[in-house]
């Protein structure tokens, strides 16, 4: 059977080529002879803004899986909200059954945005969702509550917690003062900092303009995503919503800096403290205490994590529920 792959994908993005990574894994194991036309960024991908080569990959396909991550909202833009519900509708003019694997929905904002979505999704046959947050989107078929698709097939690795250390992972340009204030913060403390990226394009930009102790930047790439990190980390400073995961699986405690609702979200299921920057909770009083609790009690976050890790590795086997049904 072939597949089309709706996603962010080929965008040197980790966490959506890790999305892509995991989908094709999930079907491959119910559907071992399956093919795939992909939506992205790569030349033998199909390119998203050649419209009439997408609507033919569409109906080329048996079947349109939408991979991972959250392409429903509008926060970056209301463009890309439709865009994605736009390829729900064509698929299902085209009579083809639409699943939707650990979907993290919005936030979508707006009374009309939220009405034109929720109709849409009536659409698509299938849907796990990674959080519960807009599970109420669906009034009739429930959709199947999982975790992440990071978390398919993972293993933790063990914290060592004798590092002196800090990973530092930023990701968004409109809170570079926020940053700036953190960087140096940590280099008046004299800590160790290592800087931590999940996307060339835009987090290794970001952290090049930082004064720091540290030059050079660790690449986390899908293919050494899951190795156990070359770099012994004490805690992690994070924005990007996989660097958490990644965190997670190394065992390594973090305090996450929410962009938006997604990464306050899944700070919350790993017990881990956060800061939410787009509700304007920033302060380096705050940041201070928050760091300072992690760094003088690492092996109680610690704790909370693994468990809270442990859970969502197990629910992340619900998500092949979604292909089967």
């Amino acid at each position: 059977m072939q597949y089309f792959l709706i996603g962010y994908y080929g965008y040197l993005n980790t966490g959506d080529d890790i999305c892509l990574q995991k989908t094709k894994e999930l079907i491959k194991q119910q559907d071992a002879t399956a093919t795939f036309l992909i939506l992205g960024s790569k030349t033998n991908y199909i390119n998203r803004v050649h419209i009439f080569k997408v609507i033919a990959a569409i109906m080329k396909s048996q079947k349109v899986v939408l991979g991972g991550g959250s392409l429903c909202q509008n926060v970056s833009s209301s463009m890309s909200l439709y865009y994605y519900l736009s390829l729900i509708l064509i698929a299902r003019i085209c009579n083809k059954p639409i699943c939707a694997l650990a979907q993290g929905i919005g936030p979508i904002q707006g009374r009309f945005h939220n009405w034109i979505s929720k109709w849409v999704f009536t659409y698509i046959k299938t849907i796990s969702l990674r959080d519960s947050i807009y599970a109420s989107f669906f009034k009739t078929k429930l959709p199947i509550l999982s975790s992440d698709l990071a978390f398919h097939n993972a293993n933790q690795h063990e914290y060592s917690g004798n590092s002196k250390s800090i990973g530092l992972n930023l990701c968004n340009l409109k809170y570079l003062n926020v940053t700036q204030k953190i960087s140096s913060y940590l280099t008046s403390k004299e800590f160790d900092v290592q800087k931590l990226s999940f996307c060339k394009t835009v987090d290794s930009v970001i952290l090049n303009k930082l004064d720091t102790n540290s030059k050079s930047i660790h690449i986390i790439e899908s293919e050494n995503y899951y190795e156990k990190s070359k770099v012994s980390y004490k805690i992690i400073i994070t924005m990007r919503y996989h660097s958490c995961v990644w965190a997670a699986l190394q065992g390594i405690p973090f305090l996450a800096l929410a962009y938006d609702e997604k990464v306050a979200l899944i700070a919350k299921q790993l017990k881990q403290p956060c800061i939410e920057l787009y509700n304007n909770e920033f302060s380096i009083d705050k940041f201070s205490s928050l760091f300072t609790d992690l760094t003088d009690n690492p092996l109680i976050y610690q704790k909370h994590l693994s468990e809270s890790c442990k859970q969502l590795i197990d629910i992340s086997k619900l998500n092949k529920k979604v292909l089967s049904l």
